[in-house]
This record gives C-alpha cells, sequence and structure tokens, in this order.
C-alpha cells in the first residue's frame, strides 16, 4: 500500500464531513421553505447513497433509475419543459453541474433551476477534495465565487476559469442560494 493512502483518506474526510453537513442544513433550509409556502420541492440528481439528503417531492435526473423513484422524473436538467415557471418554493441541485460538459451548460441548468423555483440552491463539489477531480465523470471544476460560478474543465488548470454569472446569487453554508422572491431563506 502507498504510504501517502491514509493522509488522503485523512484529507477527504477533512473536506467532506463539512461538506456532508453543509448538504444536510441547505437542504433542511430548501425543504422549510417549501413547507412556508406550500410549494413541492425539486431535487436535481439523484439520492446516490446513504449520506446524502433525501430524493425531493419531484426528483430530476438523467438516468433512467429515476423512474423507479416515487416522484421521479427522468430529464436534462438543461432543459425542463416538463415544470411550469416557478411551480417549486425550492430546486435542490446537489452536486451535478460538475458532470456537465462545458460552462454554457452551467448557464442553461441554473438557468432552468432559476426558472422553475422560487429559490435554486446550487451545491458543487469542495476544490479541495481529491474525489473531486479524480471522480471519472467530472468534467468539470466549478468554484463558488462573488456573483456567480467560476467553471473550467477538469485538468485544464493552464486554461482560466470562465465566469457563468448568478443574478440575485447569495452564499449560505458552501451552497449558492438564488432567490427572485425577496432574499435568502434560513
Amino acid at each position: 500500500m502507498n504510504p501517502l493512502m491514509p493522509l488522503a483518506v485523512l484529507w477527504e474526510m477533512h473536506v467532506q464531513v463539512p461538506e456532508i453537513f453543509d448538504r444536510h442544513q441547505a437542504y433542511r433550509m430548501a425543504r422549510q421553505y417549501c413547507r412556508a409556502v406550500g410549494k413541492p420541492l425539486l431535487r436535481v440528481g439523484i439520492r446516490r447513497g446513504f449520506l446524502e439528503p433525501p430524493n425531493g417531492d419531484a426528483t430530476l435526473d438523467i438516468d433512467p433509475i429515476i423512474r423507479r423513484i416515487a416522484g421521479g422524473v427522468q430529464g436534462d436538467e438543461r432543459a425542463m419543459p416538463m415544470f411550469a415557471d416557478k411551480q417549486f418554493g425550492a430546486a435542490f441541485n446537489e452536486q451535478t453541474l460538475e458532470h456537465l460538459h462545458s460552462a454554457e451548460d452551467v448557464r442553461l441548468a441554473v438557468g432552468e433551476c432559476v426558472r422553475v423555483a422560487d429559490y435554486a440552491y446550487l451545491l458543487v463539489p469542495s476544490p479541495a477534495g481529491i474525489i473531486a477531480h479524480l471522480h471519472p465523470t467530472h468534467y468539470l471544476a466549478i468554484r463558488i465565487v462573488q456573483g456567480g460560478l467560476a467553471v473550467r474543465r477538469v485538468f485544464h488548470a493552464d486554461q482560466p476559469a470562465v465566469f457563468v454569472p448568478v443574478p440575485h446569487a447569495r452564499r449560505a453554508l458552501d451552497s449558492l442560494v438564488i432567490g427572485y422572491s425577496g432574499g435568502v431563506t434560513g
């Protein structure tokens, strides 16, 4: 075994534990808002593990397995014509944006979350995490920055990040919360 492996595992735990806490806290904020306004919660990206927050009242994913889940809708986060404008109290987008292929794809996905919900909670993996950089389907490295998202291709650190502006966004925990109905909850 590589002598650096235990250090890598400890580092990843150092990154992941607060990230897991923040995900659940953001989910609770989203769920609380939805209950207060009497609207459903949309989760973008199926729950894949026991450490992740639950699925929403509706859960959108591109994977056909979503059809087996109550409230599951198969579709692409970049275009959600099956949902009406402001149909949901919140769209909880947990770590799906990094699986897209370009900054334009991210812009489209964020735009759809904002269109279908009062608030959009966007969560991306910490750039400090090892897994975030080595996951085979993470095509983008995304950082939450003032006023939006900095997006670049994984393993292209020599290229500048593309800024995707996100109007009306505020940082909450390690997520970006977008709301057009009078501020951020929580």
